[in-house]
């Protein structure tokens, strides 16, 4: 049964309306006259705010009433009823959703099971529940931040003709039915009607904007207060005394880290006085007594100093008098170089001690992959403690420059392992560039020396190949006019095996000559590609290292050049 009264009043008006209705057509006579609905959304309470997803999550209660024409009825005709329930799957009812959602919901509010029913045909649906509205957070003064964050709410699939959202309220608390949040304090809120238009569609989509402004609620709220006793001389002079510790905002400059100098300041000044009423004025231009400063562990104060000022705002055109104070202090940057930048260069300099190990050694190769694997995870570490900043600091910068090195010198172990194993003569121009030029310039040129015979006369080159005492160069040579010296002396009978034998003989002595030169030129292919990578491999080497030394220079004088 739909209707959750249970008299036979309620069971006839139900049968009476829902004869004919149906709850998939907007409940309009008039189809031109659209479907006001009136929403009262009452803030409960900011649950919490994810800066890391920058979701914002709140409870609230959205009360909805409009008109439907079609349950409308005399309360004569029903025992003077004047309203009812029904169940909200028996009605049609409007499909809002917060248009700006986050989270696995549709963002969809769908009202509770009951909906009241009165007799001019007005419905009413409570919609309690927790929503999840996604908020562009602005932390650039945190934790003395202030955000602001909106929360949509309309339909998807009905214009402006056919369904308008009214606010009944201009704001979403009210102040016996809000609780307070422990991290957030609320400043502001508002509602107001809007129009959002799509490409797709000429009429406008009705909407309503909750705006919610909340502070980062603190340990203090930035006041002096003095102690309780306060001294008091006969010429009307009050002393007071505030002692404690001040939580201020500062914009940091991680630029240079960890040679970074940062200046902060903290403005005093009252909230409700202006100038014509409050002036302060600062008895000393210094911040500092240096009998009573005790220094900092990590930060060395540089500067300091006090000035008067006039503030301005729209609602007031007097000026509200202030201090700013300006304190300078620059990082104590001796443990971060042992930290962080020696483990670093530590490794770099393992990276370049890799070039003195032959270029085809399978070991360099895996030690680069080694360093370069460590480099990453260490970067890694040191990003993660520090502070979140849009800036690239200069740790950062060295260790991109680090890796970079090393990832070249993995480039450069496997190009030289790959051009050796190819076991391919270079190209005559290639040849020439590498072990002619580039050896000079790296010093590899090698001086050779032909040892001299006691007859003045510079020997041959030991090509020839010796086989049981028998030189079978000149044999091949000699073996070469067997054919001339057949004709001479065909008149000499020579027995054909013989011949044959000797035929054989030489075909052999050929085919060994020729292996030996094609061995010959294979092993001068093999020295002159291991020249050729130790040739390269001293140029990386010269040019790494004068790389890594120039910005390991750099760094550790940037304080000095600076001028931090």
């Amino acid at each position: 049964m739909g209707a959750l009264d249970g008299n036979d009043e309620a069971r006839d008006l139900y049968r009476a309306i829902m004869a004919n209705y149906s709850s998939h057509v907007r409940p309009a006579r008039n189809f031109t006259n659209p479907t006001v609905v009136y929403m009262d959304i009452v803030l409960k309470k900011i649950v919490g705010l994810n800066q890391r997803d920058q979701v914002l999550t709140t409870l609230l209660s959205i009360n909805m009433h409009w008109k439907d024409d079609y349950m409308v009825w005399d309360p004569e005709d029903f025992g003077g009823m004047t309203s009812t329930s029904f169940l909200s799957k028996d009605l049609w009812t409007p499909k809002i959703s917060l248009q700006n959602k986050a989270g696995d919901t549709d963002g969809s509010l769908e009202p509770l099971d009951d909906l009241k029913v009165f007799s001019d045909g007005r419905v009413f649906a409570v919609h309690p529940g927790t929503l999840y509205s996604s908020c562009r957070l602005q932390l650039h003064h945190f934790p003395f931040d202030t955000q602001t964050c909106t929360l949509i709410f309309g339909p998807w699939n009905h214009d402006d003709k056919e369904l308008l959202l009214v606010n009944q309220s201009d704001s979403l608390v009210i102040p016996e039915y809000y609780t307070k949040s422990v991290e957030w304090a609320l400043i502001d809120n508002n509602i107001r009607p809007q129009l959002t238009y799509h490409t797709y569609n000429p009429n406008g989509y009705s909407s309503l904007e909750c705006t919610i402004t909340i502070r980062r609620a603190g340990d203090t709220d930035g006041s002096l207060e003095p102690l309780d006793d306060l001294k008091v001389f006969s010429d009307g002079r009050v002393f007071a005394v505030h002692p404690g510790t001040l939580y201020s905002s500062c914009r940091l400059q991680l630029h240079h880290f960890p040679f970074d100098t940062q200046t902060c300041t903290l403005i005093f000044g009252p909230w409700n006085h202006d100038d014509k009423e409050l002036l302060l004025v600062n008895q000393s231009d210094s911040l500092v007594i240096p009998e009573y400063y005790t220094k900092s562990v990590e930060w060395a104060l540089i500067d300091n100093n006090i000035r008067p000022q006039l503030t301005y705002h729209t609602y007031n055109p007097n000026g509200y008098s202030s201090l700013e104070c300006t304190i300078t202090i620059r990082r104590r940057f001796g443990h971060y170089l042992f930290t962080m930048f020696l483990p670093c260069a530590l490794l770099l300099t393992m990276v370049l001690s890799g070039y003195l190990l032959p270029p085809n050694a399978p070991v360099r190769l895996q030690m680069s992959i080694t360093m370069l694997l460590a480099l990453v995870v260490l970067q890694l570490t040191i990003v993660n403690s520090l502070p979140a900043s849009g800036d690239l600091t200069l740790i950062t910068q060295y260790y991109v420059v680090v890796i970079v090195i090393t990832s070249l010198s993995v480039i450069n172990a496997a190009l030289l392992t790959h051009v050796i194993s190819r076991r391919k003569p270079m190209a005559p121009w290639m040849e020439k560039v590498i072990l002619v030029y580039l050896a000079r310039a790296m010093c590899e040129v090698e001086n050779r020396t032909e040892p001299i015979h006691e007859n003045g006369k510079t020997p041959k080159r030991p090509d020839s190949y010796q086989h049981h005492g028998v030189d079978v160069a000149t044999l091949a040579t000699e073996t070469s006019t067997l054919p001339a010296a057949r004709e001479a002396h065909q008149q000499t009978a020579v027995p054909k095996d013989i011949q044959d034998l000797l035929q054989n003989i030489s075909t052999d002595i050929h085919l060994m000559t020729e292996d030996k030169r094609n061995s010959r030129r294979s092993n001068e292919t093999v020295i002159k590609l291991a020249k050729a990578a130790k040739i390269l491999n001293k140029l990386a080497f010269i040019v790494l290292g004068i790389l890594s030394f120039a910005f390991t220079v750099n760094f550790l004088l940037w304080p000095y050049h600076s001028g931090e």
